[in-house]
């Protein structure tokens, strides 16, 4: 009873705060709103984003503390034989799957990022020391090294279990990488381009790729740790595309669980065509811009491209009194903006439109 309580404590310690446009999350419940809205055409608010803020601080003790003392629950589908290749998602407390994985498995592979691989892989090692995890037990490869798929390939080799986080989507070239190798498939009410290197490690490796995912259930607060049926595909299909549709299940039952919300719109393919309806007058963009501001800056956020656009305190203040005014005409326009290539650029840029 007493780590229900300190789950639910833990998952609902922001859920009152109000992210305003001064508030250090502000940009990320920006990103997070826009996302889910683009590719999932779903309206969520505050409470929504400070829910999975818990969850990731949740997440975070427990790369620290064995919080859940290994009380969570195992679904297993099939036994198949190690190593295998596992791919997952950042979803839920998804640390306590290395630490399942390690004992089920005996040793463990994790390919990161570069930055993750450069800045954080000591407090990493450091963290699964004190939960009694050997170095030698769990190892970790910068995938976006030209050296690391070699890399990942012997540790498999030696007797490694490979666990992927597939919505990290690194590899050679970066997260922002998007070009022929990579693959296009449908998501939701977009398409996203993503990473094939999990479908070529399994031929190249004739491993087995097997779907786990961990979440948080909404009443009893207990973790569940669920380990999916290899991943079959038809011959219309792909490893990759297959595991992302599998995935896309999880990700729908539990989206205030997924923290790729606050990155998965570098993964889309942008829809160029932002087409406004010309009406009388002048307008600020609010469907587009929101205003931020960010140890002591102003900005206004951009929902169609995940950007931030710096402006002066004045304009800031001139941009959020448009909602209180009337302008009908260009003339009007350019009395209350005065700078030429100023109103230019806020007319191009669509922060300024025609109502």
């Amino acid at each position: 009873m007493k780590i229900r309580t300190d789950i639910e404590r833990i998952v609902y310690q922001y859920i009152d705060e109000n992210i305003g446009i001064e508030n250090s999350q502000r940009e990320n419940f920006l990103r997070f709103h826009r996302n889910i809205e683009y590719i999932l055409g779903l309206k969520v608010g505050m409470n929504d984003y400070n829910n999975l803020r818990g969850v990731l601080a949740l997440n975070h003790l427990c790369e620290q503390k064995d919080l859940f003392n290994n009380t969570y629950s195992i679904s297993e589908y099939i036994h198949s034989i190690s190593p295998r290749i596992y791919v997952t998602l950042h979803i839920g407390c998804y640390e306590e799957i290395v630490c399942y994985l390690i004992k089920k498995e005996g040793k463990v592979c994790i390919p990161v990022t570069e930055r993750v691989y450069n800045h954080e892989i000591k407090h990493y090692v450091r963290n699964f020391e004190n939960k009694r995890i050997k170095p030698s037990q769990l190892v970790f490869v910068n995938i976006e090294s030209s050296m690391g798929l070699r890399q990942i390939i012997r540790y498999a080799q030696n007797g490694y279990s490979l666990l992927c986080y597939i919505d990290g989507n690194s590899g050679v070239g970066g997260m922002s990488r998007n070009d022929s190798k990579l693959e296009r498939i449908p998501f939701f009410n977009t398409i996203i381009h993503v990473r094939k290197g999990v479908e070529y490690l399994s031929k190249i490796l004739n491993a087995e790729v097997v779907p786990i995912y961990s979440y948080i259930e909404d009443v009893s607060y207990n973790l569940q740790v669920v380990v999916m049926p290899p991943v079959v595909v038809n011959s219309n299909s792909s490893i990759t595309k297959e595991i992302w549709y599998i995935f896309s299940r999880i990700i729908w039952k539990y989206f205030l669980q997924w923290e790729a919300w606050l990155y998965v719109d570098e993964f889309i393919d942008q829809d160029s065509d932002d087409t406004i309806i010309q009406l009388r007058g002048y307008m600020l963009n609010e469907n587009r811009y929101n205003p931020l501001v960010k140890l002591g800056v102003y900005y206004y956020y951009d929902r169609y491209t995940n950007s931030l656009v710096k402006v002066s305190r004045k304009l800031f203040e001139l941009l959020t009194n448009m909602k209180h005014i009337s302008i009908s005409t260009y003339a009007e326009l350019k009395e209350y903006i005065p700078k030429e290539t100023l109103l230019n650029d806020l007319l191009n840029k669509k922060i300024i439109i025609k109502k």
